[in-house]
């Protein structure tokens, strides 16, 4: 999706930095994976454990940096951030286990549907612009994107129903985001039905 999106919103002159721009969304996704923890640290009274993962980041950052940005510039600055973010997720995937007293089994079993779920939505979106033809103008481009987008978003939510269909509708956020939508659509209804 970088490209199309790097050509409707930056211009072909960015074209180029393309390749870097998917590295650095390599580790935004890293980095999201650790955003919902934050809170827990602070909310089990060791909001530290956030200080000392981000300090981890900044000392292992700055020597990779040294080393990898003569070696490869601008993409190996990159690929230093998105090692940096998968240091900092492990450690924090170990400490939010330890302090919740988790295994790793524990967390995979309520995660593992929506991981495959990504990877799904991964692939549609991957599909979609190897088959798409070479663009042409910014309204093929807007087009492009705009297909790309639907069809992940689509594959993610198809892929997670059927997951969760499959084991038996277990409770959880796909059961509460089903309520949510049912509740919203008879909301919505109730505002375009005749009152007698």
């Amino acid at each position: 999706t970088a490209d199309p999106l790097v050509r409707l919103m930056l211009g072909e002159r960015w074209l180029d930095a393309i390749p870097l721009l998917e590295v650095l969304c390599i580790a935004g996704v890293i980095n999201v994976c650790t955003a919902n923890t934050w809170p827990v640290f602070i909310a089990l009274g060791r909001p530290w454990i956030t200080t000392a993962l981000m300090a981890l980041g900044v000392i292992l950052l700055v020597p990779l940096l040294l080393w990898s940005v003569p070696v490869a510039g601008a993409m190996g600055a990159a690929w230093a951030l998105v090692a940096v973010a998968g240091v900092v997720l492990a450690g924090n995937l170990l400490a939010t286990l330890r302090l919740l007293r988790l295994s790793g089994v524990q967390l995979l079993a309520q995660t593992w549907r929506t991981l495959v779920a990504v990877v799904t939505m991964s692939g549609a979106t991957v599909v979609v612009e190897a088959l798409w033809p070479q663009p042409e103008g910014l309204f093929d481009t807007a087009l492009l994107l705009v297909c790309s987008v639907v069809t992940g978003a689509a594959a993610y939510l198809a892929s997670l129903w059927v997951l969760w269909r499959l084991v038996g509708s277990a409770d959880g956020p796909e059961r509460t985001g089903v309520l949510l939508l049912r509740t919203s659509l008879g909301k919505a209804m109730a505002l375009f039905t005749p009152r007698s």
